[in-house]
């Protein structure tokens, strides 16, 4: 480049003319004008003059030279001219685009790196827009979406391939997205991508990878909330997994205005479990209709999980209200979101107006009737126990015919104790073959073998046999 022409040594077609200016002769010594011509190993192009060209970029039957500082054609050298790039192959050509868009086949590898040109050899950089050959403007802040290829900075232009972020506008933000770029240099727009070994959502619209989350998209490609799927800060799709999170605002708006958190799990799939009881690591856990983990008391409704009635949750209610309410199945799912897992047999779960002791069946669901496992009386799952403050002994609205059947869960105490009704203690137990028993408030019971009441009313005297005479029949104290 810094050879002067003076010093330069040209093939017998060449010599100065009368103004000391290198000149190309033809063989009849005819000044060759317009044309290329060759010295040693060099080939230079004279204008209309005769004259070396130099320092410039030629156009020539549509291909494009590069002419240094001396007139020699560069070949296989990268070139800046005028702020842009050429590249210039063994011939001297420059490369560049022929076809009417710009096709993975198209980009020209240099150096074990891929770029791509335009139809006149300016290299592009940037987001691309392949089907008219030219590089996104700037000014257009979403030009971005219908790129297929980014080719980096001016100073770089190497077709992207594999993970980048750029920075990009998008609902008039400044936002660092991260997109991946395939083998051919094309913008994955793919639903979802597994990439060593991991699996990644992207927006199938402008390529963007998510995150958080996200729905599934369906076979026509429209997003569906049916199903949703959940991002790790890396993108990594989580799958047969635990995700604490708020759900996304246009998902659940109210959870994501108040910043709540819930438990959900992801299926090996990616999609979120819903509205259904799974087995995880050797535990079954609640969802609701959403994905959201359930705790506490959780029912069905119309067929969905849930876990309150209204705004109020069922572990709010009181006593009375879990035992009167009319519930298709009743499970318990722990006090807390800590643990949720369901929990069977005899389990303590304070409500509103006091705490109480529950039985579940081993699958979870809650006992009703007599149980003859325990041998206590059960509504709701509530086991039914005298309270220690209304007396000793509560009768149960139950009765007794070869068998113990439970007509509802009321409690009655003191004179309010029905004959007929089944007595029970304050552990729930059957009270049995008692006579003048002391209910703690000076009322006085009988209850045959299998508890049934005979009598409640003052203390009865037994006859000299040992006996007593209820209501016109005997019976004889053990």
């Amino acid at each position: 480049m810094a050879i002067t022409m003076s010093s330069m040594a040209f093939a017998a077609n060449w010599s100065k003319n009368e103004n000391n200016e290198w000149r190309y002769y033809d063989k009849n010594g005819s000044v060759i004008t317009e044309s290329w011509a060759k010295s040693n190993d060099n080939w230079y192009y004279v204008d209309n003059n005769g004259a070396i060209v130099t320092d410039t970029i030629l156009e020539d039957d549509d291909n494009y030279y590069y002419l240094d500082s001396t007139g020699v054609m560069i070949r296989n050298s990268w070139i800046k001219y005028n702020d842009d790039w050429y590249y210039f192959g063994k011939d001297g050509k420059a490369y560049l685009t022929k076809k009417d868009e710009i096709t993975s086949s198209s980009l020209k590898e240099i150096n074990g790196k891929k770029y791509a040109f335009d139809t006149e050899g300016k290299m592009l950089y940037g987001w691309i827009d392949a089907s008219s050959i030219a590089m996104i403007d700037e000014d257009d802040e979403d030009g971005w979406k219908e790129a297929l290829y980014y080719a980096g900075d001016p100073d770089d232009g190497a077709i992207t391939i594999g993970w980048r972020q750029i920075s990009v506008e998008d609902d008039e933000e400044s936002k660092d997205y991260w997109f991946f770029f395939k083998p051919t240099g094309k913008k994955s727009l793919d639903e979802k991508k597994t990439i060593n070994g991991v699996t990644y959502r992207f927006n199938t619209e402008d390529g963007h990878m998510l995150s958080e989350w996200a729905p599934v998209a369906t076979a026509s490609n429209i997003a569906s909330s049916s199903n949703m799927t959940y991002m790790n800060e890396d993108g990594a799709m989580v799958k047969k997994g635990w995700i604490w999170a708020v759900p996304d605002e246009d998902y659940i708006q109210e959870d994501y205005d108040n910043d709540e958190y819930s438990w959900w799990y992801a299926e090996n799939s990616g999609k979120i479990v819903k509205n259904t009881i799974k087995k995880i690591n050797g535990k079954h856990y609640a969802f609701d209709e959403m994905g959201r983990m359930l705790y506490g008391l959780v029912t069905t409704e119309d067929g969905e999980y849930v876990n309150k009635s209204g705004d109020t949750e069922y572990i709010d209610f009181t006593g009375d209200q879990i035992k009167e309410s009319d519930f298709e199945k009743l499970y318990y799912f722990s006090a807390s979101e800590e643990d949720g897992s369901r929990k069977d047999g005899t389990v303590k779960i304070e409500l509103e107006d006091d705490t109480y002791n529950f039985y579940f069946k081993n699958n979870g669901l809650a006992e009703n009737g007599y149980v003859s496992k325990i041998k206590k009386f059960v509504k709701n799952g509530i086991i039914l126990e005298a309270k220690s403050d209304e007396g000793k002994f509560a009768g149960v609205d139950a009765e007794y015919d070869s068998g113990y059947k439970l007509n509802s869960g009321n409690l009655s105490y003191g004179n309010e104790i029905s004959e007929g009704q089944i007595l029970i203690n304050t552990n729930g137990a059957i009270v049995k073959n008692k006579n003048n028993v002391n209910d703690g408030n000076d009322v006085y019971i009988f209850t045959d073998k299998n508890g049934v009441v005979l009598y409640v009313g003052d203390k009865l005297k037994s006859k000299k046999d040992g006996s007593i005479e209820i209501k016109g029949k005997t019976y004889e104290i053990d």
